[in-house]
């Protein structure tokens, strides 16, 4: 497996799963990372469940037409 920056990363593999099962991060940071995506995906799916979406090309359409800031 991959990180961000093309370092391979290795996970553990749980007691007693099969290859094809969970793996357990290595480090607190990736326990961390983890969480923080479980929990934009929630939040991502409690917005869908309240019908705070846009359509896509809605989106890409605005996108487009902002400005770019020069920072």
């Amino acid at each position: 497996m991959h990180d961000k920056h093309g370092a391979n990363r290795q996970l553990n593999q749980a007691p007693g799963e099969t290859e094809a099962g969970a793996l357990v991060p290595r480090s607190r940071d990736e326990t961390k990372e983890a969480l923080a995506l479980i929990e934009i995906l929630a939040l991502g799916t409690a917005q869908v469940e309240v019908g705070r979406v846009k359509p896509a090309a809605e989106v890409i359409s605005r996108l487009r037409a902002k400005p770019i800031s020069e920072d």
